[in-house]
């Protein structure tokens, strides 16, 4: 018996293929609206250069990723 049930023997290209291919889906599905969020929290100072109005709106920690999110949406 091979790999979940197939008949995949460990050092296959198939195997790793599709390995491959699923983990970079995943990661793709999972970090690219965190870059999104970084890359507006990043880009906010260029609007408003001012560091109190930057630090009231993202000065939250976790709670401010959470409501940058939230606005995106």
């Amino acid at each position: 018996m091979g790999f979940l049930g197939f008949k995949w023997k460990e050092g296959e290209v198939k195997l790793y293929s599709i390995s491959a291919a699923l983990s970079g889906s995943f990661v793709g599905v999972f970090t690219a609206p965190l870059i999104v969020v970084r890359t507006r929290m990043q880009s906010e100072i260029l609007n408003n250069p001012c560091n109190h109005h930057y630090n009231e709106k993202y000065g939250r920690g976790p709670i401010s990723i959470y409501n940058a999110i939230k606005y995106i949406i």
